[in-house]
């Protein structure tokens, strides 16, 4: 097979690759989604430069490799821009004019060398060194976004891109140093070039396997979590308060239910922005008043549920009134007297007759609605009387089903 129809066929694989990554396009919901387009791009450029390189060589025209060599840049420098936004940095037009600067230097070098001295190997030997430098900055991007998981396939991606740098070095320093040798071994010099391209194209499949892993870790993320404040939703609190439950007897374990108080009217008097705002704040807030063993989970609109291992009452009401303290020193700094929010929570322990989880959270939810009856902006634990006066003249049934609003 000669070298432009093993060019040619790299080619339409390389497009037909491209396509794919098109057509399969990743969710926005991750980095490496939003940058497939700009990687399957760089697939369909860069083995385009080298047909075009081919050409130049077959026809003996050297404007053809001159474009070859300048399109091969563009590829490179499209795989460092979708890497870019792959690791989540922020691509500004002056970041991405830094990015193609290398490619066009090599462009207008080349032309200037064809123009005034067309033997010039320098030419060649500074494609190779620009592409040395590209290769290890897309392996560093690569290494730079590690602690987010998916190691084997981020190691891949900057393993490939590690040996195309390699090989271009090489070959850089070996057209600067003894052009004439070079010249003498025309399958090794097409050896090291088509190295060069297929190596980047070669981590195309890690770069996809990448966006999946990441996407699929976004969706167990959005499953079980919280969009708004980051806690563990009601479905992920249920779960993992059930081990903790099953693992409290015969131990400790402590139950607090949260309500910010007069919510719906912070959302009406401030609207729903506000409110998301103030809601995130209060879950940040009770969140530092907790230890790293503590279960804290926002179970729906301004209710949150905790679970404290191995708390017994007191312990429930020393946390339970730091989160009220807390809350309310911190929305006493507000300029907006209708922003300065405070919370209830009402506390219960864990009880031999306790059978599930269910009864726990329960007498926990019944002790709420005596703090809220009482006046809000309190604690109520369940070893308190269930029949409380709340205010002169009334009585409140805390084993009745209705809430206060």
């Amino acid at each position: 097979m000669n070298e432009l129809a093993y060019s040619l066929i790299l080619f339409v694989l390389a497009l037909g690759m491209a396509v794919t990554l098109l057509g399969a396009r990743q969710s926005p919901l991750v980095p490496f989604g939003l940058a497939m387009p700009q990687w399957a791009a760089a697939v369909a450029v860069t083995p385009l430069g080298l047909v075009l390189m081919t050409l130049g060589r077959t026809l003996n025209e050297p404007w053809f490799l001159l474009l070859g060599k300048g399109t091969i840049a563009a590829g490179y420098a499209l795989f460092v821009g979708a890497l870019i936004r792959a690791v989540g940095m922020r691509c500004s037009r002056r970041l991405r004019l830094l990015v193609f600067s290398p490619a066009l230097v090599v462009l207008l070098a080349s032309a200037t060398y064809l123009v005034i001295e067309p033997d010039q190997p320098l030419r060649t030997g500074l494609l190779s060194l620009v592409l040395c430098g590209y290769s290890f900055a897309a392996a560093a991007l690569a290494l730079s976004d590690l602690h987010r998981g998916s190691r084997f396939t981020l190691m891949m991606l900057a393993g490939g891109f590690g040996l195309a740098g390699l090989v271009q070095l090489i070959r850089g320093i070996w057209l600067a140093g003894d052009p004439a040798s070079y010249v003498t071994y025309p399958l090794l010099e097409r050896a090291l070039l088509s190295i060069g391209v297929l190596a980047p194209l070669g981590t195309t499949v890690a770069f996809a396997l990448t966006a999946s892993n990441r996407l699929q870790a976004e969706f167990a993320h959005l499953a079980h979590r919280d969009e708004l404040t980051g806690l563990p939703n009601r479905r992920a609190f249920l779960r993992q308060a059930q081990r903790l439950f099953s693992a409290a007897r015969p131990h400790r374990l402590a139950a607090l239910v949260i309500d910010i108080d007069h919510f719906k009217q912070v959302n009406d008097r401030l609207g729903h922005p506000e409110g998301d705002r103030i809601l995130a704040r209060v879950a940040g807030t009770l969140a530092s008043c907790i230890d790293p063993g503590d279960l804290l989970a926002r179970v729906g609109g301004e209710e949150f549920y905790c679970l404290l291992p191995g708390a017994d009452l007191r312990e429930a009401e020393r946390v339970a009134e730091a989160m009220r303290q807390k809350c309310e020193a911190t929305f006493a700094e507000e300029k907006r007297s209708e922003a300065r929010v405070t919370v209830s929570v009402g506390a219960a322990v864990y009880r031999d007759f306790d059978e599930h989880l269910n009864a726990l959270i329960e007498r926990a939810d019944r002790a709420l609605l005596a703090a809220k009856a009482l006046g809000r902006n309190r604690v109520v634990t369940d070893a308190q009387p269930l029949r409380t006066t709340a205010v002169p003249g009334k009585i409140v049934d805390l084993r009745q089903s209705s809430r206060p609003s």
